[in-house]
């Protein structure tokens, strides 16, 4: 199946790329792919601002950025 793109997830740790396909479209399946079978408690960034919509749509070379609470807080520096 041809992809509508690519997307990066991050966190401070590490990030990854994925192909937006049949099976990862929206910004809650981007995180759920990052991290399987664990439920994200943070703060989620699509381009730099927060998301408050998860089933907000993924266009191609969106970043999506997942901040624990002490990186949204403030308590790393750069975060």
């Amino acid at each position: 199946m041809p992809t509508a793109g690519r997307i990066t997830v991050t966190n401070i740790d590490k990030d990854e790329k994925y192909d937006i396909n049949g099976t990862l479209r929206t910004v809650n399946e981007a995180v759920q792919k990052f991290s399987p079978n664990v439920a994200f408690r943070g703060t989620v960034k699509l381009n730099g601002r927060e998301v408050a919509d998860m089933d907000t749509a993924l266009r191609d070379g969106d970043v999506v950025m997942l901040l624990n609470n002490t990186v949204a807080g403030g308590g790393i520096k750069g975060a």
